[in-house]
Protein backbone atom coordinates (compact mmCIF):
# COMPACT_ATOMS: atom_id res chain seq x y z
CA UNK A 1 0.00 0.00 0.00
CA UNK A 2 1.62 3.54 -0.87
CA UNK A 3 2.23 5.94 1.12
CA UNK A 4 0.57 9.25 0.49
CA UNK A 5 4.28 11.16 0.31
CA UNK A 6 5.03 8.48 -2.57
CA UNK A 7 1.44 9.17 -4.40
CA UNK A 8 1.96 12.91 -4.44
CA UNK A 9 5.85 13.04 -5.26
CA UNK A 10 4.58 10.53 -8.02
CA UNK A 11 2.13 12.65 -9.26
CA UNK A 12 4.50 15.57 -8.97
CA UNK A 13 6.73 13.96 -11.12
CA UNK A 14 5.14 12.65 -13.87
CA UNK A 15 3.51 16.84 -14.17
CA UNK A 16 7.56 17.58 -14.48
CA UNK A 17 8.27 14.83 -16.70
CA UNK A 18 5.13 16.03 -18.91
CA UNK A 19 6.85 19.60 -19.04
CA UNK A 20 10.03 17.72 -19.91
CA UNK A 21 8.40 16.20 -23.14
CA UNK A 22 6.49 19.13 -24.21
CA UNK A 23 9.98 21.00 -24.07
CA UNK A 24 11.72 18.58 -26.17
CA UNK A 25 8.66 18.56 -28.67
CA UNK A 26 8.70 22.60 -29.01
CA UNK A 27 12.31 21.99 -29.58
CA UNK A 28 11.55 20.24 -32.52
CA UNK A 29 8.98 22.17 -33.89
CA UNK A 30 11.47 25.39 -33.51
CA UNK A 31 13.75 23.41 -35.68
CA UNK A 32 10.87 22.74 -38.21
CA UNK A 33 10.05 26.41 -38.51
CA UNK A 34 13.92 27.37 -38.81
CA UNK A 35 14.02 25.31 -41.62
CA UNK A 36 10.92 26.35 -43.61
CA UNK A 37 10.94 29.84 -44.97
CA UNK A 38 7.26 30.09 -44.54
CA UNK A 39 6.81 29.66 -41.15
CA UNK A 40 10.37 31.09 -40.30
CA UNK A 41 8.25 34.34 -39.62
CA UNK A 42 5.84 32.92 -37.10
CA UNK A 43 6.28 32.22 -33.44
CA UNK A 44 7.01 28.85 -32.35
CA UNK A 45 3.66 27.83 -30.55
CA UNK A 46 4.28 26.93 -26.74
CA UNK A 47 1.81 25.88 -24.34
CA UNK A 48 2.10 26.49 -20.73
CA UNK A 49 0.02 24.98 -17.83
CA UNK A 50 0.75 27.94 -15.38
CA UNK A 51 -2.00 25.69 -12.76
CA UNK A 52 -3.45 22.49 -12.48
CA UNK A 53 -5.92 21.28 -9.92
CA UNK A 54 -6.64 17.90 -9.14
CA UNK A 55 -9.22 16.08 -7.26
CA UNK A 56 -7.50 13.27 -5.40
CA UNK A 57 -10.15 10.91 -3.62
CA UNK A 58 -8.33 8.62 -1.09
CA UNK A 59 -9.17 6.11 2.01
CA UNK A 60 -6.35 6.25 4.79
CA UNK A 61 -5.54 2.72 5.68
CA UNK A 62 -3.11 3.40 8.15
CA UNK A 63 -1.24 6.43 9.99
CA UNK A 64 1.77 4.97 11.24
CA UNK A 65 2.83 6.65 14.69
CA UNK A 66 6.47 7.31 15.30
CA UNK A 67 7.20 6.03 18.95
CA UNK A 68 6.47 8.72 21.72
CA UNK A 69 3.88 10.85 19.19
CA UNK A 70 0.72 10.31 21.09
CA UNK A 71 -2.10 9.15 18.80
CA UNK A 72 -4.99 11.31 18.33
CA UNK A 73 -6.60 10.65 21.46
CA UNK A 74 -6.26 6.92 20.69
CA UNK A 75 -8.82 6.88 17.61
CA UNK A 76 -9.06 4.10 14.98
CA UNK A 77 -6.12 4.79 12.00
CA UNK A 78 -9.18 5.19 9.77
CA UNK A 79 -10.50 8.04 11.05
CA UNK A 80 -10.54 11.61 10.11
CA UNK A 81 -9.22 12.56 13.46
CA UNK A 82 -6.13 10.51 12.85
CA UNK A 83 -5.64 11.91 9.33
CA UNK A 84 -5.96 15.61 10.80
CA UNK A 85 -3.90 14.68 13.79
CA UNK A 86 -1.00 13.48 11.23
CA UNK A 87 -1.39 16.01 8.72
CA UNK A 88 -0.79 18.81 11.60
CA UNK A 89 2.53 16.64 12.81
CA UNK A 90 3.57 16.70 8.93
CA UNK A 91 3.15 20.47 8.33
CA UNK A 92 4.58 21.14 12.03
CA UNK A 93 7.40 19.16 10.51
CA UNK A 94 7.91 21.22 7.43
CA UNK A 95 9.12 23.93 9.74
CA UNK A 96 12.51 21.89 9.83
CA UNK A 97 15.01 21.88 7.47
CA UNK A 98 15.88 19.28 4.38
CA UNK A 99 18.62 17.46 6.66
CA UNK A 100 16.21 17.17 9.75
CA UNK A 101 13.25 16.11 7.80
CA UNK A 102 15.59 13.38 6.50
CA UNK A 103 16.96 12.11 9.69
CA UNK A 104 13.46 12.11 11.44
CA UNK A 105 12.40 9.71 8.16
CA UNK A 106 15.22 7.75 8.22
CA UNK A 107 14.79 7.10 12.34
CA UNK A 108 10.82 6.83 11.52
CA UNK A 109 10.13 10.01 13.94
CA UNK A 110 7.90 11.16 11.22
CA UNK A 111 4.01 10.18 10.90
CA UNK A 112 3.11 8.44 8.02
CA UNK A 113 -0.07 7.65 6.01
CA UNK A 114 -0.69 5.04 3.79
CA UNK A 115 -3.47 5.47 1.73
CA UNK A 116 -5.90 3.58 -1.22
CA UNK A 117 -6.26 5.60 -4.11
CA UNK A 118 -6.95 2.93 -6.92
CA UNK A 119 -10.77 3.18 -7.80
CA UNK A 120 -11.64 -0.10 -8.00
CA UNK A 121 -10.44 -0.43 -4.27
CA UNK A 122 -12.42 2.78 -3.31
CA UNK A 123 -15.37 2.10 -4.43
CA UNK A 124 -15.39 -1.37 -2.58
CA UNK A 125 -13.50 -0.20 0.65
CA UNK A 126 -16.68 2.56 0.97
CA UNK A 127 -19.60 0.23 -0.28
CA UNK A 128 -18.59 -2.51 2.34
CA UNK A 129 -18.11 0.68 5.15
CA UNK A 130 -14.41 0.42 5.47
CA UNK A 131 -13.14 3.80 5.92
CA UNK A 132 -13.87 7.49 5.40
CA UNK A 133 -13.04 8.74 2.17
CA UNK A 134 -10.82 11.92 1.64
CA UNK A 135 -10.93 14.18 -0.62
CA UNK A 136 -7.59 16.38 -1.33
CA UNK A 137 -7.79 19.14 -3.73
CA UNK A 138 -4.49 19.87 -4.84
CA UNK A 139 -3.30 22.73 -7.02
CA UNK A 140 0.33 22.62 -8.64
CA UNK A 141 1.62 25.67 -9.91
CA UNK A 142 4.33 25.64 -12.74
CA UNK A 143 7.65 27.54 -11.48
CA UNK A 144 10.46 26.63 -13.98
CA UNK A 145 14.07 27.38 -13.49
CA UNK A 146 16.61 28.45 -16.25
CA UNK A 147 20.01 28.92 -16.45
CA UNK A 148 21.79 32.04 -16.73
CA UNK A 149 25.24 32.87 -17.22
CA UNK A 150 27.18 35.28 -15.87
CA UNK A 151 30.20 36.09 -18.20
CA UNK A 152 31.34 39.69 -16.27
CA UNK A 153 33.82 37.27 -14.83
CA UNK A 154 33.44 38.78 -11.57
CA UNK A 155 34.06 36.22 -9.20
CA UNK A 156 36.42 33.37 -11.00
CA UNK A 157 38.93 35.79 -12.64
CA UNK A 158 37.54 35.83 -15.73
CA UNK A 159 35.54 32.94 -16.13
CA UNK A 160 31.87 32.46 -16.71
CA UNK A 161 29.72 31.19 -13.94
CA UNK A 162 26.62 29.38 -14.67
CA UNK A 163 23.64 29.85 -12.29
CA UNK A 164 20.22 27.82 -12.19
CA UNK A 165 17.79 30.86 -11.45
CA UNK A 166 14.05 30.98 -11.32
CA UNK A 167 12.13 31.70 -14.45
Amino acid sequence: MPKLSHVLAALMAEVTTARHMADEYTVSIAKRYRDDPLLRAMPVPRSRLSELVVDLPLLVENVSQPAGLPSADEAPADTPQAFFSAAEQTLHDLGKSPEQLKDAETAGDLPSLEVLVAADQLKAQTAAGGGNLVRLKLTLREEAMEWSTDSNGGERGGESVARLLPE
